[in-house]
């Protein structure tokens, strides 16, 4: 299953129950401002860099691009994909899940 988020996981009841639902071998894709909550300072951030060991976790570039989050700080467990890429892994990991704010 993928499951998209678009906002940070600041709010702990958010984030516990989007990140309670996740099972292994699903994939998260953050997208919009739920990019910023893949910036290693970021409130739960921890939680997600833990998810890595079951679950494969992206972020939309130009999401990161266009909110000032470069490489440097960035969790290193987040893999960086495109658009085309997100295509790929919606036909690839459907059903979709979407977690939108």
């Amino acid at each position: 299953m993928l499951h998209l988020v678009n906002f940070p996981l600041s709010e702990a009841e958010a984030a516990k129950r989007i990140l309670g639902r996740v099972a292994p071998k699903d994939v998260l894709l953050f997208i919009e401002n739920g990019v910023c909550a893949l910036d290693s300072g970021a409130p739960g951030a921890r939680e997600i860099d833990s998810l890595a060991e079951v679950v494969e976790i992206y972020a939309l570039l130009p999401d990161l691009k266009a909110r000032g989050i470069g490489a440097a700080s960035l969790l290193q467990c987040v893999q960086t994909i495109d658009y085309t890429g997100f295509v790929t892994l919606a036909v690839e990991n459907g059903p979709v899940q979407s977690w939108f704010r």
